[in-house]
């Protein structure tokens, strides 16, 4: 099922070009070089922002990037690592939901596991993620949704460290995606008393803490860059992406999209008003195909949450949503509601999974017909959002282009260049160079090491005067600089706001390289004990189910 939902990305020697194709290429060749380097997790990429660049990776969860990036260094060429990375991802998410769906059938039936495995991958809204988006980061996702739900789904009380390194996963993959699956995993257990309730919210708490590496750093350092562009941007408000009736949009000089009027009918939100309708209905096919063969004896379904779970994340794409959109705290910030799609997805994946096992105990034959009929459609879905796909833009040749390698990052972009307006029309970032206290060139600079996190050089001022070191990379906290090997401030060279270091007459040894801080090195030791205190518990719950077993 995994080679079927990427098959079309080996049938091509391109990548398709999607929403996010040209941000996940920059990211993986910088992240890439980082690892290579040594860096165990990259954060500044050199030639993001026309070669200024930017700490991207404080802000931008690390995960699905690290997957191709590591590829990329244990050899496989850029898009081949991409391929890879995807069908990895593919495979990991068609095994999570197999594993959810034969849980849900009672842990009797590996038909239906296959059957909400091969759905989960199957239905269209991961190929719009992978073909029409290629949104690598929210696909990552897709591994992790089903583990929280197979931790969370449990008829006595719900698996603390499962759901809590489910979490985990969520964060370092696609921080809108774990920020509405918290509001899921609440309400999931809103019923069951204050005591799953209380369970439920330690189990986010620590999985938060295992990602806080990431995660402290992301939410404490946002006033440092121009996070505020994307909050204020038209384009990126919630109300222009419902599915029906969206808000009018008016774009006037916006630094990277330039100017834009109209209604926001983009393809993808076209693609996704036509499959969340038919994911609806193969949804409530399958709850009523259930209603009809269950055990009326057995009580209320356990299902039900299931069809809840749809019939909220559908109603949350809608108006009918807006007040929750508009006035609920980090509602504003997931952008796009349609990213429910994902929990609709998974639910009708379950609900369809055990019904094929419900029909199957009256009629395999029947059974058989029905899956191969929701499975073939559900591929051939894929395969026609992968041919309406851009197959020509995104070459080889086209990633080494400035529009690629040196692009913009909009609110990733650091506050020590005031403006974000006009920079577009910047000149690319050149070579280091010495200033003297009036603004001329003088002496002479020689680059030694140009690394992601690092750069050397040796330096020459002329006796007349110190002079001022200029490397054309934007300040941000973490950049350290020394003259033959002592600590010196660094500063700020208007009006970018790029590294600036005194330097004395002489012939010097000037280094700099982007570090950590304290409030980094304070997440890191979160996440350290988090993950100590998460192992913990599991090595805890196994000792003592081994034990019940030896009793028995």
């Amino acid at each position: 099922m995994a080679a079927a939902a990427t098959f079309p990305l080996f049938t091509h020697a391109t990548l398709p070009r999607g929403d996010d194709v040209g941000e996940h290429v920059q990211f993986v060749q910088d992240f890439s070089t980082g690892l290579a380097e040594g860096h165990l997790y990259p954060r500044w990429l050199p030639h993001a922002n026309l070669g200024y660049g930017a700490p991207v990776f404080i802000f931008y969860p690390p995960l699905a990037t690290a997957l191709v990036s590591t590829l990329h260094v244990a050899g496989f060429d850029l898009f081949a690592s991409f391929r890879a990375g995807l069908f990895l991802l593919a495979l990991g998410a068609a095994v999570t939901a197999c594993v959810l769906g034969w849980q849900r059938s009672g842990q009797a039936s590996l038909w239906a596991g296959l059957a909400a495995g091969g759905l989960w991958v199957l239905l269209p809204y991961h190929a719009v993620d992978v073909f029409g988006r290629f949104a690598l980061a929210e696909t990552a996702t897709f591994v992790f949704l089903p583990l929280l739900f197979l931790s969370l789904d449990r008829r006595q009380e719900i698996h603390l460290e499962g759901t809590a390194a489910a979490f985990a996963g969520l964060c370092l993959s696609h921080l809108p995606t774990a920020f509405l699956a918290a509001w899921f995993v609440m309400g999931w257990n809103v019923l069951r008393g204050t005591r799953q309730l209380g369970k439920a919210a330690l189990a986010l708490a620590l999985g938060a803490g295992c990602a806080a590496v990431y995660l402290l750093p992301a939410l404490m350092e946002r006033s440092r860059v121009h996070a505020g562009w994307l909050e204020e941007n038209p384009i990126y408000k919630f109300d222009a992406h419902y599915l029906f009736f969206p808000s009018y949009t008016v774009v006037r000089n916006d630094p990277v999209h330039g100017a834009y009027q109209g209604w926001l009918d983009t393809t993808t939100l076209a693609q996704i008003r036509f499959i969340v309708p038919l994911t609806l209905a193969l949804a409530l096919a399958a709850w009523l195909t259930r209603l009809l063969l269950h055990d009326k004896r057995a009580g209320r379904d356990p299902l039900f949450r299931y069809l809840v779970m749809v019939l909220v994340a559908t109603a949350g794409m809608t108006r009918l949503a807006d007040p929750i959109w508009r006035w609920v705290p980090g509602f504003a910030s997931v952008v796009f509601p349609w990213r429910l799609t994902l929990f609709l997805t998974l639910g009708t994946s379950v609900l369809v999974a055990v019904a094929l096992h419900d029909l199957a105990r009256r009629s395999t034959g029947l059974a058989t017909l029905a899956s191969l009929t929701i499975l073939l459609t559900a591929l051939v879905m894929t395969f026609r959002i992968a041919g309406t796909a851009d197959w020509e833009t995104f070459t080889t040749a086209h990633t080494a282009t400035p529009v690629v390698r040196l692009r913009i990052t909009g609110a990733m972009m650091p506050r020590s260049n005031p403006e974000m307006r006009g920079f577009s029309r910047q000149p690319q970032a050149g070579s280091a160079t010495l200033l003297s206290a009036t603004g001329t060139p003088v002496g002479t600079v020689q680059a030694l090491r140009e690394e992601t996190h690092a750069r050397s050089f040796s330096v020459t001022v002329p006796d007349s005067d110190e002079a001022r070191l200029v490397i054309p990379q934007f300040d941000y906290p973490g950049w350290a600089a020394t003259v033959d090997g002592q600590p010196v401030p660094v500063a700020q060279q208007p009006p970018l706001g790029t590294l600036a270091v005194q330097v004395p007459p002489g012939d010097h040894l000037v280094e700099l390289r982007f570090g950590t801080t304290t409030a980094r090195l304070t997440a890191l030791t979160i996440t350290a004990v988090s993950t100590v205190l998460l192992l913990t518990l599991t090595a805890f719950r196994l000792s003592r189910t081994m034990g019940a077993r030896r009793q028995v």
